[in-house]
């Protein structure tokens, strides 16, 4: 463990390395370094925010956020002379420039198709380490399946590191007693908005097979400095079928290979979240937590291992009463450098999350998230949880 200073020194030293300097006496100097670099710890922000508890989203974009405040500060110190177009409006796309989208198509019957070898590791959402499991939420489809009739249940969240706010989500999943329909709206607010927007959308459809998601679609757009990012999942069975990325992304040489094996009885970001206890004991018991979940999130695939840790009285979002808390830890399998520090340091820490019951039903939501880093506690947490099907939606994150 590092010293207040040590720890100080090296995250300074991991900064002056990344972003140039910005001298008043210079202008025009180092404009493209950094703004790019803004742009890029946007860019981050969004994606944790659409990323899964699981993914070491916030051991990624931590340094990222600390580039950026440290931008901050070179602004505020040197406004006399600083760039007016420091921050430039982003450029928009040419018209009529080709896209190009990717599709990597596995039949699950199929020994030869596989995924692009050495897929760079890169946060398609899947949905904040902090906070993408609680945004991604619990869909009331595995209580409508044990019920009858229409249902929806949704959430506000608020996503904060060190106290400051980065992001807020909306939830909202419906289910007709056999499929579902989910869909998570997020976006950059507070310190991270000051130095580009950024939001982002992820939905998910399938159906309820006893209390297991059967996923059929997911899809998400990442929308931040101008442009838009979008992954296309489509599964059938438990399996991946196809993958669309739009643009597509050159794949890193040492990433390991994501074979067929790794596509076969799978879940997307989203159906991950369906959280259902099973057996007749306390829904906010053990039963709501143990468990592995295979996830696939377009480039990267990775199990989310839960464990009970115990049952809890707790006042969230309007919701009072007792809730499962769990601990989650992130094992990566396909996708990913294994040279890479972050991921091994992922892979030792756990972050733990709060389950509480959707009224009537086996199934639970997440209400708060809490992950600690090597920079500091990173919390997603539910504002307002309508956990009641007939309660009205919670409000949608665009319009906060």
């Amino acid at each position: 463990m590092y010293s207040r200073r040590t720890r100080s020194g090296r995250l300074g030293s991991i900064m002056r390395r990344t972003l140039p300097v910005t001298r008043a006496a210079s202008p025009g100097k180092n404009t493209n370094s950094v703004t790019a670099a803004a742009r890029r710890a946007s860019s981050r922000v969004v994606r944790i925010v659409l990323w899964r508890i699981g993914e070491p989203a916030l051991e990624l974009t931590i340094p990222a956020l600390a580039r950026a405040a440290l931008m901050k500060i070179r602004i505020e110190s040197a406004k006399n002379g600083c760039n007016p177009g420091l921050f430039p409006e982003p450029p928009t796309a040419r018209a009529g420039a080709p896209k190009t989208p990717h599709t990597d198509v596995h039949s699950p019957g199929s020994s030869t198709a596989r995924l692009p070898r050495g897929e760079r590791m890169k946060p398609v959402p899947a949905v904040l380490a902090c906070a993408a499991l609680a945004l991604a939420g619990a869909q009331p489809s595995a209580a409508r399946a044990q019920g009858a009739g229409q249902g929806q249940v949704s959430a506000d969240y608020s996503v904060t590191f060190l106290g400051l706010s980065i992001g807020r989500g909306t939830m909202v999943s419906t289910s007709d007693g056999r499929n579902y329909r989910t869909t998570l709206d997020v976006r950059v607010t507070g310190v991270a908005a000051i130095f580009s927007g950024g939001s982002g959308t992820a939905t998910a459809t399938g159906q309820i097979r006893g209390a297991t998601p059967v996923p059929s679609s997911f899809t998400v757009a990442i929308r931040s400095g101008g442009k838009v990012e979008t992954t296309r999942i489509a599964m059938a069975g438990g399996n991946v079928t196809g993958v669309e990325r739009d643009p597509d992304k050159p794949p890193h040489p040492r990433a390991t290979p994501v074979l067929p094996e790794h596509l076969r009885g799978v879940l997307d970001p989203l159906s991950a979240g369906i959280f259902v206890a099973g057996g007749s004991g306390p829904v906010a018991g053990a039963a709501a937590c143990e468990r592995r979940t295979p996830v696939f999130g377009g480039r990267e695939r990775f199990d989310l291992i839960y464990s009970f840790v115990e049952t809890r009285q707790v006042e969230i979002g309007g919701y009072k009463g007792e809730a499962a808390v769990c601990r989650v830890r992130f094992e990566p399998i396909a996708g990913y450098r294994p040279d890479r520090n972050d991921i091994q340091s992922a892979r030792q820490r756990s972050a733990e999350v709060v389950l509480v019951p959707v009224r009537g039903t086996r199934t639970l939501l997440p209400a708060k998230i809490t992950l600690s880093t090597g920079y500091g506690t990173g919390i997603a947490q539910a504002t307002r949880l309508a956990l009641d099907p007939g309660q009205p939606p919670a409000r949608r994150a665009a319009a906060d």
